[in-house]
């Protein structure tokens, strides 16, 4: 059995978030590793937040608006990965020479954005704030301690298996069902950053971890065709010109969802089963 400890795994967050900025500073490339640090850091912050003591107000917030400043940059980065190519090949040159402007200035503009963000003083605060953080638990029996943290994991964990088969399983017009499906893979994520605190056996471990990072991947690719979908036609309002070629790309991306989505169901059922065995096992 192994688990990690909650104050060691909040400072290797916060180490790694500290060391992703100083990364970001020399080389915006690193806008991934950055998001994930950040995004794991909200995560147990958020979820032990009841066993955590003086914790600065304002961090959940700052750590939220800084997050959201690297956000546009990944978004153009996996729209260029994901259509960069086909607009390479497409047979209406005029319009996707358009299209392939737009996203080098969509990369540019959100380059800028977080250029900003990382020379804002309101960074360096909360670089100074993470250097400075020192958790503490309120007093209590280390029992009640340990006992109180694996029953916050379980229910972020229970909840997710509770609401991905629901969400699946829920008829919404696409818009609602992209978001609803975009909700829950952040609850993916949350689950992944947290669950390391469980006294799980280290195949049991490895298995969920493997079912929630498959259902990550698929959802996160579900997303990134929503991204590009809603691009397109935001430029197509601006650029009539590029409309055929974007309804034809627009078709190619939805196609891509149908088959994640079904690709989806076997994931969340293999993900529910390891959560039922971490369960019983604890």
């Amino acid at each position: 059995m192994s688990r990690v400890p909650l104050g060691r795994l909040v400072e290797d967050q916060v180490v790694a978030v500290r060391a992703a900025v100083a990364e970001l500073r020399v080389d915006l490339g690193a806008v991934h590793d950055a998001r994930v640090a950040l995004r794991r850091l909200r995560a147990t912050l958020t979820v032990f937040r009841p066993v955590l003591a003086d914790l600065p107000p304002e961090l959940g917030t700052d750590l939220r608006w800084f997050a959201r400043q690297l956000a546009a940059t990944r978004d153009a980065e996996v729209a260029g990965e994901r259509l960069g190519g086909r607009l390479e090949a497409a047979e209406e040159r005029a319009a996707a020479v358009v299209l392939a402007d737009h996203l080098a200035c969509w990369a540019d503009e959100a380059a800028a954005a977080a250029g900003a963000a990382l020379a804002d003083e309101r960074t360096d605060l909360l670089l100074l704030a993470l250097g400075r953080l020192h958790l503490q638990v309120p007093t209590a029996p280390q029992i009640y301690l340990d006992l109180e943290i694996r029953r916050l994991a379980m229910r972020t964990l229970d909840d997710l298996c509770a609401d991905l088969p629901a969400a699946l399983a829920t008829d919404l017009p696409p818009g609602r069902r992209a978001r609803l499906l975009h909700d829950q893979r952040k609850q993916v994520k949350v689950a992944r950053a947290v669950t390391g605190v469980l006294d799980v056996a280290a195949e049991q471990r490895s298995g969920l971890d493997k079912a929630m990072r498959s259902v990550q991947e698929l959802l996160g690719e579900h997303h990134d065709a929503v991204v590009a979908r809603e691009w397109m036609t935001l430029v197509a309002i601006r650029e009539p010109a590029t409309a055929d070629l974007v309804r034809r790309l627009r078709r190619e991306e939805r196609a891509g969802m149908v088959a994640v989505e079904e690709k989806l169901v076997p994931a969340v059922d293999r993900l529910v089963a390891r959560a039922g065995a971490i369960r019983t096992a604890t």
